[in-house]
């Protein structure tokens, strides 16, 4: 009885991962948490236009050498927050480093460029990733 239901349970996760990658390939979100400046319409991505402004900002103003603590203090001051809340050092670094924001993702290994909306154009975005490499300190144990 074990062997049965050991097998079942491995034929039904190939199938539900067969499914979900078949959804990526289609450009369909297959769910998770969505990033910052975007939304879901009817199982596809869609730029959300009321946190897009805050996306770009902070990109912009990385790329001409503010720092983390001056992009909250701005976006503080224009009244743009985080999902409700103040925005954190650690959104603003994870927004900087997210290929969404370029029109593309990987999963497992894979590369779907047809799910997430471009924001971002590709050299402000590769501008800002070489920023962070360059400002990017030691271990910190």
């Amino acid at each position: 009885m074990i062997g049965i239901a050991e097998y079942y349970s491995a034929e039904l996760t190939k199938k539900i991962r067969r499914g979900q990658n078949e959804s990526r390939e289609k450009g369909n979100f297959v769910g998770g948490g969505i990033a910052y400046g975007y939304k879901v319409v009817d199982k596809k991505v869609v730029v959300n236009e009321d946190e897009v402004e805050a996306v770009r900002t902070i990109f912009h103003q990385y790329a001409s050498g503010r720092v983390a603590r001056e992009i909250i203090e701005t976006l503080h001051k224009r009244g743009l927050s985080h999902r409700g809340k103040p925005f954190l050092l650690n959104a603003i670094y994870q927004i900087l480093r997210n290929t969404r924001y370029i029109g593309f993702y990987t999963h497992n290994g894979k590369k779907y460029t047809n799910t997430f909306p471009s924001i971002i154009a590709t050299e402000l975005f590769n501008t800002v990733q070489a920023m962070l490499a360059k400002n990017t300190r030691g271990s910190h144990s």
